[in-house]
C-alpha cells in the first residue's frame, strides 16, 4: 500500500500516525486541545490505551520497554477540530503533522531523532514553536503564510533569511540557529517581539528594528550594531548581554520600559554614566516621566563601576551635600529646590528614591 492511500485512509479514519522512540521507564505524554468537547483515543502498538474528554488531552504513559512505538491517535469527531499539539521531549520520532490541517499552534522540544520539514507545517498554523530538534530541516520561506509566532532554538539544519519570514509575524525568537541570515531591516514591520540569542550570521543596526517593537533581546550577536538612543520607543522589556557592537545612550524617550537589562557590555564608567543620567535627568524634570511603577535596571556584570562616590548611591543628597549645596557627584537646582544627578552614582540614588516609580538598579560595584 503506498504511503499516499496510508494517508487518505487515516484521513477518512479521524486518526494520524506518531512514532517514539522512548526507553523503558520514561513517560510518554503529549498534549492535544481540540476547538469543541470531544473525544481522543490513544492506541500504542505495545497494547496500551486511553481516552481523553474534553478539550484538552493529556496522556501520560510510562512506557515499559524500549521503543519505537506507534501510536495511532483518533478523534471521532474529525482531525478537523485539533487545534494545538505539543510534543515536548516525548522523543518523536515521525509525526504527519500534514493531516493535521486545522491545527493552529504546534510545540515541539527536545526531539532529538524527529525527522520533519517546515514545508509540512499545516498551512493554518499560527504558532510555531521548535527547540533542540537537530534533524527538522527546512527554509523560513516554507513556514505557513499565516504564522504569527515562530521560535526556534538550537535547531541547526534550519536555513533562511529573515526576509523571507511571514510577513504577519508578530514574534520571532531565534536561538543559535547558525544558519540564519538577514538583517533586522528585513524583520517583518509588525514585529512586536524580537529575540536573538547568539544567532552569528544575524546583521544590521537597532536603528532598523520595527518601529512597533514592546520586547527586544540580544544576546552575544556579534554583528549587531547601534546606539540604545535608536531603540523603538514603545518597548517595555529591553534585554542585552555580550553585544560588543552596541553602544550606550539616552533612553529617556523608553517611557513605558518596565525591565532594562544591558549586562556585561564590557562598557566603560564613562558609557554605563550615559544610560544612568539620562534616566536621572529625566525624573529630575518629571519624576512621572517613566510610566510604570516598579522599572527594573540591571547594568553589571562586566560594565564598569558607575561614575562618582559609591556614597552618593545610597546617601540623601539633602543630607550630604546638603540643601543648597553641591559636589563632585550633586548639583544644586535652586529653581527645582533639589538636587540634580552629576555621575552614575548619584544617579542610581535618584532613580531608586523616585517616589511612584522606584527603580531597582544592580550595577557593578554599587550596594
Amino acid at each position: 500500500m503506498s504511503f499516499l492511500s496510508r494517508r487518505r485512509r487515516g484521513s477518512q479514519r479521524n486518526y494520524f500516525t506518531v512514532i517514539e522512540n522512548n526507553s523503558a521507564g520514561e513517560v510518554f505524554d503529549p498534549t492535544i486541545t481540540t476547538s469543541i468537547p470531544t473525544s481522543i483515543l490513544w492506541v500504542s502498538s505495545d497494547g496500551y490505551g486511553a481516552v481523553t474528554r474534553g478539550t484538552t488531552h493529556d496522556v501520560s504513559y510510562t512506557v515499559p520497554a524500549d521503543g519505537p512505538r506507534t501510536w495511532n491517535i483518533y478523534c471521532p469527531a474529525g482531525l478537523s477540530y485539533i487545534r494545538t499539539f505539543d510534543m515536548r521531549e516525548d522523543k518523536i520520532v515521525r509525526i504527519d503533522v500534514s493531516l493535521l490541517r486545522s491545527a493552529w499552534q504546534m510545540t515541539a522540544f527536545t526531539n532529538s531523532g524527529l525527522i520533519m520539514s517546515l514545508r509540512d507545517l499545516p498551512l493554518g498554523l499560527t504558532y510555531a514553536h521548535f527547540s533542540s530538534d537537530p534533524l527538522i530541516t527546512g527554509d523560513l520561506s516554507d513556514l505557513p503564510l499565516g504564522l504569527t509566532v515562530a521560535s526556534f532554538s538550537s535547531d541547526p539544519l534550519i536555513t533562511g533569511d529573515l526576509s523571507d519570514l511571514p510577513l504577519g509575524l508578530t514574534d520571532a525568537y531565534f536561538y543559535s540557529d547558525l544558519l540564519i541570515t538577514g538583517d533586522l531591516s528585513d524583520l517583518p514591520l509588525g514585529l512586536t517581539v524580537a529575540s536573538f540569542y547568539s544567532d552569528p550570521l544575524i546583521t544590521g543596526d537597532l536603528s532598523d528594528l520595527p518601529l512597533g517593537l514592546t520586547y527586544a533581546h540580544f544576546y552575544s550577536d556579534l554583528l549587531i550594531t547601534g546606539d540604545l538612543s535608536d531603540l523603538p520607543l514603545g518597548l517595555t522589556y529591553a534585554h542585552f548581554s555580550s553585544d560588543p557592537l552596541i553602544t550606550a545612550g539616552n533612553v529617556s524617550h523608553l517611557v513605558s520600559i518596565r525591565e532594562f537589562r544591558i549586562y556585561s557590555m564590557g562598557w566603560s564608567s564613562a558609557s554605563v554614566d550615559i544610560v544612568l543620567l539620562s534616566i536621572s535627568n529625566a525624573i529630575h524634570v518629571n519624576v512621572n516621566h517613566f510610566t510604570y511603577a516598579t522599572p527594573s535596571l540591571e547594568i553589571g556584570g562586566t560594565n564598569a563601576v558607575p561614575g562618582g562616590n559609591a556614597s552618593a548611591a545610597t546617601t540623601d543628597p539633602m543630607i550630604s551635600p546638603g540643601s543648597g549645596n553641591s559636589d563632585t557627584d550633586w548639583q544644586w537646582d535652586a529653581g527645582a529646590g533639589k538636587h540634580k544627578a552629576l555621575t552614575g552614582m548619584a544617579a542610581i540614588w535618584i532613580m531608586r528614591n523616585n517616589a511612584g516609580h522606584a527603580w531597582t538598579v544592580t550595577a557593578t560595584g554599587v550596594a
